[in-house]
């Protein structure tokens, strides 16, 4: 992952959200980020948004089982999320039967 911009400008960030079959029949969200302002966002959208991003990994095809990442650009300025974002990528991830 990588960022471009500096200081007081304009910047894009990405972010990059995986959902991963927990060991225990529960689910584990990871994300990553070049900065904190995809982080930020990303908490953000998991917390204060949490019905668009269902509605957008539902757009997507996945089910509320299924292990997923997706790949978003954040833009923001002086290193602070506009949120708002931009889909990249979606795909499943394969995992082997014991959810891992």
């Amino acid at each position: 992952l990588h960022w471009k911009g500096t200081g007081n400008k304009h910047l894009i960030d990405y972010c990059l959200l995986s959902k991963l079959k927990g060991p225990t029949n529960n689910h584990i969200y990871m994300l990553s980020s070049g900065t904190d302002t995809g982080v930020e966002f990303m908490t953000m959208f998991i917390s204060q948004r949490s019905d668009e991003l269902h509605n957008l990994i539902n757009s997507q095809g996945f089910t509320e089982s299924d292990s997923f990442e997706m790949l978003f650009e954040v833009p923001g300025y002086n290193r602070v999320h506009l949120n708002n974002y931009k889909l990249i990528s979606a795909y499943p991830l394969k995992t082997n039967n014991s959810g891992y």
